[in-house]
């Protein structure tokens, strides 16, 4: 930050703390120096606190992160070791119970056609 821009940013904090042109003018440079520099320090301060605060936040969403992909990895592994008719299930939005009901249906309906087809010969 140059110092153009530092002192710039120096005269908005101390607008920000309440003192109008007539105190300044009125104190010493010495105690507007000290001013300035607690100022600084306390910006400073913020920033490093901001900072940390981040740095944890960025952290907590990475171990988040790496707990999401092994339940994603363990989830993957799972669906791999399925047989292939719970796989199956697993694909078609139906329940169990309902595709056991349509597969009976179907098996029963093969069955019946293939007893009129020897029957009639």
């Amino acid at each position: 930050m140059t110092e153009k821009e530092q002192g710039s940013k120096i005269m908005m904090d101390t607008e920000k703390i309440g003192m109008s042109d007539v105190e300044l003018g009125e104190r010493s440079d010495q105690d507007l120096n000290e001013d300035y520099k607690n100022v600084i320090e306390n910006t400073n301060k913020n920033r490093d606190e901001n900072m940390n605060e981040k740095l944890d936040e960025m952290s907590e969403l990475e171990r988040e992160n790496q707990r999401l992909r092994e339940e994603n990895q363990r989830l993957k592994e799972y669906r791999a070791s399925l047989p292939p008719k719970e796989r199956l299930y697993d694909r078609i939005p139906l329940t169990v119970k309902q595709l056991d009901i349509i597969i009976a249906g179907l098996v029963i309906l093969f069955l019946v056609v293939c007893v009129m087809g020897m029957m009639h010969h």
